[in-house]
C-alpha cells in the first residue's frame, strides 16, 4: 500500500506570492493511502525551528492517487486552514496542482518552481 505523503512548507509571502525556503517532510499519522495527518508534535518542531528562520507557515503538500484536485476531505481541512496553499501531487501522472481557500472559495494558483538562488 502506497501511504500518501504529507509535508510541509515555510517561507514568506511576498506581493501575494507564497515564497517557499523550507520544507519538512513528516509522516503520515494515518498510514493511510487515501488520508493524511500530521504529528501535532512534529508540525511543532517544524513551525518552531521556521520561526527560528524569520518564516512563517505557509501550507501543506501532499499526494493523490488520482488527479491533483481537492478531494472532500481535502475541502473540509482547507475550510480550517484558509488562506493557506495545498499543494497536490498526482502520483498517477506525476503532475501536481496548488489550490488556496480564500472566503470559503477554492482557486488554483500558479506554482513556479525557481532555481534556489532566485528571489
Amino acid at each position: 500500500m502506497q501511504v500518501e505523503v504529507c509535508v510541509l512548507y515555510f517561507g514568506k509571502r511576498v506581493n501575494g506570492k507564497f515564497l517557499v525556503k523550507l520544507v519538512r517532510i513528516t509522516r503520515n499519522k494515518l498510514c493511510s493511502s487515501a488520508r493524511f495527518e500530521v504529528d501535532a508534535q512534529e508540525f511543532y518542531n517544524a513551525l518552531k525551528r521556521a520561526e527560528e528562520e524569520g518564516l512563517e507557515f505557509l501550507g501543506f503538500f501532499h499526494s493523490h492517487h488520482a488527479k491533483p484536485e481537492p478531494s472532500q476531505i481535502d475541502l473540509q481541512g482547507m475550510r480550517l486552514w484558509e488562506g493557506y496553499v495545498w499543494l497536490i501531487f498526482s502520483t498517477l501522472d506525476y503532475s501536481m496542482k496548488a489550490y488556496l481557500m480564500s472566503e470559503s472559495k477554492v482557486e488554483e494558483v500558479e506554482v513556479r518552481i525557481k532555481n534556489g538562488s532566485e528571489d
